[in-house]
């Protein structure tokens, strides 16, 4: 079973004129806005789920640059690992794909899940992290 949540169900929507997203919208993440991005996933089925988000990122070239997002994930308060969102292309920015996937253990019902930009997530270029997150993707293990 695979499930979609969408990013901007939990943050307002960026304004952001990008195309080929799912649902209503996308939500940005940089240095400066959604530094700390909840969200809620309730499932009806306690067990291991697999984790990734569809995202875009255009800040350069995949090849070089240095300008992938990184945050930190948290699932109910534990510290689940980092995500990477790496560059996609050179203002490519309605060109979506999926960061790296995490199993994480969610409870029957209500799970508070987070991406947080901390210290440790800042990227050999400093100035530059920032993606858009389309949707959550869940999937039953």
């Amino acid at each position: 079973t695979t499930m979609k949540i969408e990013a901007e169900d939990f943050t307002a929507a960026s304004t952001l004129a990008y195309v080929n997203f799912s649902g209503k919208g996308f939500a940005e993440i940089s240095n400066t806005t959604n530094r700390t991005f909840e969200f809620t996933i309730n499932t009806g089925v306690a067990g291991e789920y697999l984790i990734d988000f569809r995202y875009s990122n255009g800040s350069g070239p995949w090849n070089t640059d240095n300008k992938c997002a990184i945050r930190s994930l948290y699932t109910n308060n534990a510290y689940t690992g980092a995500l990477v969102f790496p560059q996609r292309g050179t203002d490519e920015w309605s060109d979506w794909g999926y960061s790296n996937s995490y199993t994480i253990t969610l409870a029957k019902g209500a799970n508070k899940l987070k991406l947080v930009l901390e210290e440790w997530n800042i990227n050999m270029n400093a100035d530059v992290n920032t993606a858009m997150i389309d949707y959550v993707r869940l999937i039953k293990k």
